[in-house]
């Protein structure tokens, strides 16, 4: 009779504690710190491709900075997000990208998914793909990288990142998801 007393006493606590009854813990009312939300974007497919776009001192070119999405100049203000946002320092801007290349995630701080990711991931990926004909950015010399310079056309992210020159010129279109350059 003791025992019995001590088991419903536990199945008690456990369920207090979220172990047992409606199938969840207390641990999902918990909110994703900021150190927790930097950590879970720094794990996603964007970021690592941004960090991988450019050479060993690109990484040193990277600032970040987490914030409420209430407190961010980027998105809506919505209750228990995070907006995560990278971009390049200052100091680094006349030799990797311009202050337009920026990179935003914004995540729900109750449920830890992520509720936007711009730009996509194909952006930061592949220089030439496009959605739009607006995303199209003409160039007419692509910095710091090897390979063929010249007239061209690329998104507006590696834009910013490949040729600070690049704009729109009225001459790239997206076609079949590539800026492609119309003579």
């Amino acid at each position: 009779m003791k025992n019995d007393k001590y088991k419903n006493h536990q199945k008690m606590c456990d369920y207090d504690r979220g172990y047992i009854g409606i199938g969840f813990s207390w641990a999902h009312f918990k909110k994703i710190t900021q150190q927790e939300a930097l950590a879970m974007a720094n794990k996603t497919q964007e970021v690592q491709a941004f960090y991988a776009m450019g050479p060993a001192p690109w990484q040193d070119c990277i600032e970040y900075k987490v914030t409420r999405s209430c407190d961010s100049p980027w998105v809506a203000c919505l209750d228990d997000a995070w907006v995560i946002e990278y971009g390049v320092k200052e100091s680094c801007q006349s030799i990797f990208g311009n202050q337009e290349m920026k990179l935003l995630l914004v995540l729900n701080a109750k449920t830890g998914r992520f509720i936007s990711k711009f730009p996509e991931f194909p952006y930061i990926q592949d220089e030439r793909f496009c959605l739009e004909d607006k995303a199209c950015r003409c160039t007419d010399v692509l910095n710091n990288r090897e390979g063929p310079a010249g007239k061209g056309c690329i998104n507006f992210f590696q834009g910013a990142f490949l040729a600070n020159n690049a704009s729109e010129c009225g001459r790239c279109q997206c076609i079949a998801q590539r800026c492609v350059r119309q003579e």
